[in-house]
């Protein structure tokens, strides 16, 4: 199952959901619908089934028990609301779109704390629309918005937050520095055994770095099959060298596909359709994305496992060693877990479903974040300026995996060579004339002509008014 959607208080939701799910028939072949006079709820789903026989209920992703951990079934989640209304949502935690239906003025919709689960809605004085990406809404009624993470909306009480990240130091207690290491593993290894045993054919994006190494091994520890581990770069890249490096350690099967400049190309017209951005580092950085999940699916995966999410909670940016105190880095720190849902965390959930799979992040499990955001800066950044980004995580895993454990931070499109391609081309086709122009035209910011040539595809696809509602990536200090 690859994709929630729904409409409430409509007399013609049945009708108004089919036509929503048209344009993400890639999430899933068949539309499980779930109606009635003035609803419709639908799960966009490949094979079979999942029984559920309950209330009018829809789950995208999955939720599990924040104090235990357990995995929470339809039937559960239904009986939490009705045992304690939104409330429930306190003690749920995961990776989901959740929305279920009991009457016109008893209805729910809600997303995640971290945002990993896209969502969007529109709504009227007589309808409310929601789904995945805003291209399934562009026909429906109503001013489209992204749907807040941590957040849910019930018409009797409007939109309500249920989740707000802590102060800086309101977090759990730290102990002393070798026993958060112990612990660190420890929660790490918990997260990735969790996502794994959902009962879903999975395998794990290696990209070389650190923090894919790390899931890599963790899940090459749990199980005693060797895993599968997906890599993708330009002949030669330092990524696949390294990868293979880890992949031999670990005894993975190891699937590595090469791509080059032509193919880049071809594929850009697609990765902007899903990812939904013109955003120059995202569409270039998701690009790799995009033909990993293209030969992940070619080999039947159905749940993918990824390191995003590393570098927002362990200092894992340069620009961070150039800011002049430890009060603005962690304030710049916190910024970039509040805001990734826009960004790295968009990437991966579109990538992945734009073949009918799920992304899921061992790094953003709640306890982990909560946990690693309290800690102090001198863990993470050592030595500052000339130091060593994401040190207790290096530390940790040193023994382990010391091909890539002092590795300098790369961003994926960098490592996996594609960086500097695409760039290159959009400068030799747009003139400086065109740019200058197309530039001044344009509803929002056109920050470099690789942009603009992105920004041109994007207007083929979407209206210029749904612009405004595209992640940037930019430093947020």
């Amino acid at each position: 199952m690859s994709g929630v959607l729904g409409v409430f208080l409509t007399g013609k939701g049945d009708q108004e959901l089919e036509d929503m799910a048209e344009p993400l028939s890639y999430r899933g072949s068949k539309l499980i619908q779930q109606k009635g006079a003035d609803f419709a709820l639908g799960t966009l789903i490949w094979g079979k089934e999942s029984g559920y026989d309950g209330p009018p209920l829809v789950l995208e992703g999955y939720c599990r028990d924040k104090m235990t951990g357990k995995l929470l079934d339809k039937k559960e989640l239904d009986k939490r609301y009705w045992e304690q209304g939104p409330l429930m949502l306190h003690g749920v935690e995961g990776e989901f779109i959740l929305a279920l239906y009991n009457g016109p003025d008893d209805f729910l919709l809600a997303r995640d704390r971290m945002g990993v689960k896209s969502l969007y809605y529109a709504r009227t004085d007589n309808s409310f629309y929601f789904a995945p990406e805003f291209k399934a809404l562009l026909g429906q009624e109503g001013e489209i918005d992204e749907f807040p993470p941590g957040h849910y909306y019930h018409p009797r009480e409007g939109l309500t937050r249920y989740f707000k990240w802590p102060d800086q130091h309101a977090g759990p207690p730290i102990g002393e520095l070798d026993n958060e290491i112990k612990r660190l593993r420890l929660l790490l290894e918990e997260e990735v055994r969790l996502m794994t045993s959902t009962g879903s054919r999975w395998g794990l994006y290696l990209s070389g770095g650190l923090d894919s190494s790390v899931v890599a091994f963790l899940a090459a520890e749990i199980y005693e099959e060797p895993v599968d581990v997906f890599t993708v770069g330009v002949r030669g890249s330092e990524d696949i060298e390294f990868a293979r490096e880890v992949a031999e350690r670990i005894g993975a099967r190891h699937h590595v596909y090469t791509y080059d400049l032509e193919e880049m190309l071809e594929v850009v017209p697609r990765v902007i359709y899903h990812l939904e951005s013109f955003d120059s580092a995202f569409v270039r950085s998701s690009i790799p994305n995009y033909l990993a999940a293209q030969m992940a699916r070619q080999h039947e995966m159905q749940v993918m496992l990824t390191g995003e999410g590393s570098d927002e909670i362990f200092a894992g940016y340069e620009y961070l060693k150039d800011i002049d105190s430890p009060r603005k880095i962690n304030n710049e720190l916190h910024k970039l877990v509040r805001k990734m849902h826009g960004t790295g965390l968009e990437r991966v959930n579109r990538m992945n479903a734009a073949f009918g799979m799920e992304c899921r992040l061992p790094f953003l499990g709640q306890r982990l974040v909560e946990r690693a955001m309290n800690y102090p800066l001198e863990w993470k950044l050592k030595g500052r300026a000339e130091g060593v980004d994401k040190w207790i995580l290096r530390e940790c895993f040193a023994g382990d995996l010391e091909e890539v454990a002092w590795r300098e931070k790369q961003q994926f499109d960098q490592g996996s060579g594609s960086s500097g391609l695409l760039e290159n081309h959009a400068n030799r086709i747009i003139s400086d004339e065109e740019y200058e122009r197309e530039k001044e035209e344009a509803e929002v910011a056109i920050r470099s002509k690789e942009e603009l040539m992105y920004y041109r595809i994007f207007l083929e696809y979407f209206p210029p008014e749904v612009a405004p509602l595209v992640g940037r990536w930019v430093s947020t200090g």
